[in-house]
């Protein structure tokens, strides 16, 4: 019974030891390759996530030794036609992030989720804000150092003793009666649509690579109708979408046929739509070009 317990006592004592050294090399690997999934640069929906841009790409990783740093260099290197001058490659922990600055921070190596991003943001986000706090015993300041993921501003707190009060610039928006009754119950909420927004270059002659997460408001109420497609009216919420109401168009169901007939897919047809928009556009600036100078 004795060398039973003893054995048994062995093998746990082994198998501690094993997760252990499990443990410490899990970082120790060398592959000539790692899996990459690019997303887009900002979240969108209501879960708040990066979308995913393409499939999931092999990479070169040409490295003796597995570091944060050789990791992100593989991907720059990688994704260099993608990369302007002030742009770069952020890691991110996952779909939702947040963004990596070392090695532990990657939860998982199989797959590496980057985005494109500009320098400034990387750079405000690595900063380390500084705060300051005062000892209740002694009077001299002591400096403490925090790492966050983003920047903050803290702001002095108001003594209970101030008794000045410091007017707003901003004013409270006036309710009528029939606001605030409407107020007394649930709001419905406006059915939405998120839209995947590109841009084409003609300068460049390139579409962009990124896509921009959009949100809308589409009045179902059609407001015209032509050979491919029919137009409605959208707003949105956005900062930059919010000052004016937008058009956003639909393929009607014999155009899609139409379309899928020339081995073609709808998102084809409206790249070629848009480059031939701007081609007509650009003629016409340069009539008008060429008009204002004659006058002259």
């Amino acid at each position: 019974m004795a060398a039973a317990w003893k054995e048994f006592k062995t093998a746990m004592k082994e198998k501690k030891n094993s997760k252990k050294t499990s443990n410490i090399k899990k970082f120790d690997w060398i592959k000539d390759e790692i899996v990459v999934q690019q997303l887009s640069s900002e979240v969108c929906g209501k879960a708040q996530k990066y979308s995913r841009m393409g499939p999931r790409v092999f990479v070169p990783f040409h490295y003796d030794e597995v570091t944060f740093d050789n990791i992100k260099a593989a991907c720059e290197r990688f994704f260099k036609s993608k990369l302007k001058d002030n742009t770069c490659c952020d890691i991110l922990a996952g779909e939702q992030g947040p963004s990596c600055q070392s090695l532990e921070q990657i939860p998982n190596l199989k797959v590496i989720h980057l985005r494109i991003i500009e320098k400034a943001e990387v750079d405000s986000q690595t900063q380390s804000p500084q705060l300051e706090v005062y000892s209740k015993e002694k009077s001299t300041r002591l400096p403490i150092k925090r790492r966050r993921t983003h920047p903050i501003s803290l702001q002095p707190q108001q003594s209970a003793r101030s008794t000045s009060v410091k007017s707003s610039c901003t004013f409270p928006k006036s309710l009528s009666v029939v606001d605030m009754l409407k107020l007394g119950k649930v709001i419905k909420e406006k059915p939405s649509t998120i839209i995947e927004l590109s841009s084409f270059y003609i300068n460049q002659m390139e579409w962009s690579p990124e896509f921009r997460c959009v949100e809308f408001v589409i009045n179902p109420v059609v407001i015209g109708v032509g050979g491919f497609r029919e137009a409605f009216s959208a707003t949105s919420r956005r900062d930059d979408f919010n000052t004016s109401t937008w058009v956003v168009k639909k393929y009607l169901a014999n155009a899609l046929e139409n379309i899928k007939a020339t081995n073609q897919t709808p998102e084809q047809h409206t790249r070629k739509v848009v480059q031939m928009h701007l081609l007509a556009r650009n003629f016409a600036k340069q009539l008008q070009q060429e008009v204002s100078v004659q006058a002259k």
